[in-house]
């Protein structure tokens, strides 16, 4: 099981599959399908002895679940194929290649990258602190969705890190990382660009002008610009190259973000 976040840029395999939702299917289907053929490979296993659960949208959005073999699956992801030309110029995508505008991260999301978010959390102060600390008040961000993510072990950690925090105004001790995860896994299925632009501001990683954020009023600025002066004038700092892959798979997760809001588009998310 993986979540993956993809950025629901207008595009013509969006508009011929039904969205970002059923692009990530397909997606998903062609990694599948590469990785159980190199299996078969690697073990000499004849392909047709191969017996797949692959799981499709179907009519409104329903998860539909179908037993088919090695072939079958290859013959429905090489339709993947007919939008590489596209991928490779498309705006949305974070590599130019095949569904560059999706990222995914492996669950269970792992302790090394949730470390890694309490670290970002820790890190952040003055205005970026404090926009967090009025979206947990205003949208009330309590964590109360990760608590049943974490006990289907969607993550490695049974329980959240937390963050000591100095005396606010919202008189809150601490702040955990069960907080800003559900600010981006318990929102719903679609995240507008504002709200993926307050996520990258209270976690420190947008910056205008190679500057961070420093108040609401740039904040409100920056939300109302126009795609090209988005795309000119901000940054994302993400800190050092990982070398932990789950940590990768975060940061990749982010430049998702990243890119939606500089192209004004939701992001889908997908669990």
């Amino acid at each position: 099981m993986d979540l993956s976040i993809a950025v629901a840029y207008p595009c013509r395999a969006k508009d011929e599959l039904g969205g970002a939702p059923a692009l990530i299917s397909l997606y998903h289907q062609h990694l599948q399908s590469l990785a159980i053929r190199q299996e078969a490979e690697r073990t000499r296993k004849d392909s047709g002895s191969f017996s797949i659960r692959v799981a499709t949208l179907g009519n409104l959005g329903v998860k539909e679940v179908q037993t088919v073999s090695l072939s079958e699956l290859e013959r429905q992801a090489a339709r993947i194929y007919e939008y590489a030309e596209d991928c490779a110029q498309c705006p949305a995508s974070s590599n130019r290649k095949l569904c560059g505008c999706i990222g995914i991260a492996h669950l269970p999301i792992r302790h090394a990258a949730e470390q890694w978010l309490a670290d970002r959390l820790r890190r952040t102060k003055g205005f970026a602190r404090d926009l967090f600390l009025q979206a947990i008040h205003d949208f009330r961000y309590d964590g109360t969705p990760i608590l049943a993510l974490r006990r289907r072990n969607l993550l490695e950690l049974r329980q959240a890190i937390a963050v000591d925090l100095p005396k606010n105004s919202h008189d809150l001790s601490e702040i955990t990382t069960d907080h800003i995860f559900h600010a981006i896994l318990g929102v719903g299925p679609t995240i507008d660009p504002i709200h993926t632009a307050l996520i990258l501001v209270c976690l420190g990683i947008l910056q205008w002008d190679r500057k961070p954020i420093s108040n609401l009023e740039l904040f409100g600025w920056i939300t109302s610009q126009r795609t090209a002066e988005r795309i000119a004038r901000s940054e994302i700092d993400l800190g050092e190259p990982a070398a932990d892959p789950g940590i990768r798979q975060i940061q990749n997760l982010f430049m998702m973000f990243y890119l939606a809001w500089s192209l004004d588009a939701p992001v889908s998310v997908q669990l």
